[in-house]
């Protein structure tokens, strides 16, 4: 028996605890670059999230986010965008969240070659981070790089 198999035949478990727990073995897994594995677990966190908390609840943006961002990584960003907006869709009144989001669909229009998008959607996100008095948030650290890579490769545009 492996671990998650003790937790998941475990009686008093909670679902949500579970979508938790499946979520950061996803998260590792994304970490260590097998994201492969990364997607399996993220996907069981978001399904056993949305069996615990209703398929239109703002906490499942969370959950759609890290399925959108296993996507992208594996160089699917069709599929990626697909969660991602729909993260985007229901995580209203959430601005922190919401700012990563858009910082995520950010990423994966760029990885579309859509840059003029990208570049929209870094800017609002950058935005929202900054109204939020967050200047040391890591996720304003990644939209900066992300706007001084598009600077590099297109220097015209900028001056």
């Amino acid at each position: 028996n492996t671990t998650l198999d003790i937790i998941e035949n475990k009686a008093n478990i909670h679902q949500r605890e579970l979508a938790n727990i499946y979520n950061l073995m996803g998260l590792c897994y994304r970490y260590i670059h097998d994201y492969k594995t990364a997607l399996f677990f993220s996907t069981k966190s978001l399904n056993l999230a949305e069996d615990a908390l209703g398929r239109g609840n703002p906490t499942l943006a969370y959950y759609l986010c890290n399925v959108g961002m296993c996507y992208k990584l594996l160089g699917r960003n069709q599929e990626a965008l697909i969660y991602e907006e729909k993260a985007e869709s229901i995580c209203y009144n959430r601005r922190m969240l919401y700012a990563i989001i858009i910082g995520n669909l950010a990423e994966i229009y760029d990885g579309l070659g859509m840059q003029q998008e990208a570049i929209n959607l870094f800017n609002k996100s950058k935005k929202t981070i900054e109204e939020e008095c967050l200047e040391y948030h890591p996720h304003l650290g990644l939209i900066r790089y992300h706007l001084g890579m598009f600077k590099l490769r297109t220097p015209s545009r900028w001056t």
